[in-house]
């Protein structure tokens, strides 16, 4: 069986699976937040794909054509999110979340085994498996 990954760069991209519980948060941050959900990518090379994938669940209704930025580089990432005012951020990928010096929170998104080989993270880096713990501790009062 293929990885989501090997879905996505392969002919069969529209089989990339959602991830569970992405879209019922999404809705729920989405009403919280409005606009200022945004989804910040660096699928540059496949963005046509990419946007098919988020279509064809239902991400962009929610997020918005508008509010997909892709970049080229992970470094774009952290341009984009400091252009922006980004606060809080997830990515499944530790080195891109150290690039992103002026995002407050950021959410390492592993799936529980591979949390277990992880090195220590930074203070403002939480790891998560879950959307369900991305939306708890953002909708958590302070």
């Amino acid at each position: 069986m293929a990885s989501p990954n090997e879905l996505f760069f392969s002919e069969r991209y529209l089989e990339v699976p959602l991830v569970p519980g992405v879209l019922g948060s999404l809705v729920r941050l989405r009403a919280r937040f409005g606009s200022q959900v945004y989804l910040i990518s660096t699928n540059i090379r496949r963005r046509r794909e990419a946007l098919e994938i988020l279509d064809k669940h239902g991400i962009l209704h929610f997020v918005g054509h508008d509010r997909v930025v892709m970049c080229e580089t992970d470094a774009g990432k952290a341009d984009t999110c400091r252009e922006l005012g980004i606060s809080h951020f997830v990515d499944d990928r530790l080195e891109v979340l150290e690039l992103l010096g002026t995002v407050a929170r950021r959410y390492l998104f592993q799936t529980e085994s591979d949390a277990g080989a992880s090195r220590a993270l930074p203070a403002n880096v939480l790891r998560v498996s879950s959307w369900s713990a991305i939306e708890r501790d953002l909708l958590s009062p302070t």
